[in-house]
């Protein structure tokens, strides 16, 4: 369990997580220009979406994973912030 509080395990998550979401976008955004794009209703660009983007339904898999990972990154700095906190305490009272 100590090996997830590492600060190198969660740069390297948290890292991992932005290459996720970031490769993850490209894949799912249109990358050709619509003219009068505000004038498309919201059934037309889901389907401008899946015929125009370059893999839409893995750009949101790899957006999901890689918000996942953030939010489990998330979650373990909030842990390692409480074990420091409650550490230091127990040290406290020691002495």
């Amino acid at each position: 369990m100590q090996v997830l509080f590492k600060k190198s395990t969660l740069v390297t998550t948290a890292t991992i997580a932005l290459m996720l979401l970031i490769i993850g976008f490209f894949l799912r955004a249109l990358l050709i220009p619509i003219q009068d794009f505000h004038l498309l209703t919201e059934q037309q660009m889901k389907e401008a979406q899946l015929d125009y983007a370059v893999n839409y339904p893995l750009g949101s898999a790899l957006m999901y994973a890689g918000f996942s990972f953030l939010f489990f990154v998330v979650i373990l700095i909030v842990l390692k912030i409480i074990q420091s906190k409650t550490s230091l305490k127990k040290r406290d009272s020691v002495k």
